[in-house]
């Protein structure tokens, strides 16, 4: 019995190092996006549908394609979010934490910082 609860509580461990490393999984926001593009891509002439069909084999290809793209411009924006914010962090901590930080002992300003960082899509700006 024990060693089924060994093999069992080692069995996650081993699992963990491999997802991190995968691709990231579209969510819904990803896949309405990719539908708007993907209409866009499409067109309403003959023409611009023959090549969209060339390019694609079906509409559902390409949202599922442009899904994923938009899934990994995600991940890039927030990974280049964290370095930016790293970066003024390393600069001056201090300042950091006053202009980012919001409660008493400035403990969640890197969070802040790297979240208006990705949803504003630009340079790290301190809150107004």
């Amino acid at each position: 019995m024990k060693k089924i609860t060994v093999v069992t509580g080692r069995a996650p461990a081993l699992v963990v190092p491999t997802v991190a490393g995968a691709k990231p999984t579209p969510d819904a926001g990803d896949k309405r996006a990719a539908k708007t593009e993907c209409k866009t891509l499409r067109g309403n002439t003959a023409a611009t549908q023959e090549g969209f069909l060339t390019k694609f084999r079906n509409f559902g290809a390409c949202v599922a394609k442009k899904a994923v793209e938009e899934a990994q411009e995600e991940q890039s924006a927030h990974k280049n979010a964290a370095k930016e914010c790293k970066a003024l962090r390393a600069e001056d901590p201090v300042k950091f934490a006053s202009d980012w930080g919001e409660n008493e002992n400035d403990s969640n300003a890197f969070g802040k910082c790297v979240s208006r960082t990705v949803r504003g899509l630009g340079e790290a700006q301190p809150p107004a």
